[in-house]
């Protein structure tokens, strides 16, 4: 017997202050995806290696963190080649971060061992959406500038200098 309350029989209302495991929504051939991009697409954990030695180790996936925008729900997807290529592309900077898309998966072509993509970037369906953008935007340009701070100051720092009466190196 679980000794876990429902949330029907709880006192209170929880509310959820942030998501840490976000589902995956996956690609079905033919059917769009309606997207919110809210990250970077960013390469995740490394896989374990398989223990038949047959197999090939497989690389880390793509990944972004996106919002359903067909239910509202924030969850991952994984990027495959074909449309990390088109993000890439098409969207210095990760500039695509903020933005909508409809992302489809096509059929397999002949002799071909991929899968196409259609991706196109759509209208915010809310304004809601539409300034979440541009605070994810905003967001992500202040990391970025943070980071390269970061950097110009490590290529600025001098090398330590010996302490005060030490010998010095031979």
């Amino acid at each position: 017997m679980s000794t876990l309350a429902t949330a029907a029989t709880l006192p209170f209302t929880p509310k959820r202050v942030k998501l840490l495991t976000r589902p995956l929504m996956r690609f079905a051939e033919g059917v769009p995806l309606y997207v919110f991009m809210e990250s970077a697409i960013y390469i995740g954990k490394e896989m374990k290696a398989d223990t038949t030695e047959d197999k090939k180790k497989k690389e880390p996936a793509h990944l972004a963190e996106v919002i359903d925008l067909a239910t509202g729900e924030q969850a991952q997807i994984i990027v495959s080649a074909v449309p990390l290529s088109v993000f890439e592309e098409s969207y210095k900077d990760h500039s695509y971060i903020g933005k909508c898309f409809a992302i489809t998966k096509l059929a397999r072509q002949a002799g071909k061992q991929y899968f196409g993509f259609s991706v196109e970037e759509i209208e915010a369906p809310t304004p809601v959406i539409a300034k979440n953008g541009e605070t994810a935007r905003a967001a992500h340009a202040a990391k970025v500038a943070a980071a390269k701070e970061a950097e110009a100051a490590k290529a600025v720092t001098p090398a330590a200098s010996p302490a005060p009466g030490a010998a010095p190196k031979k």
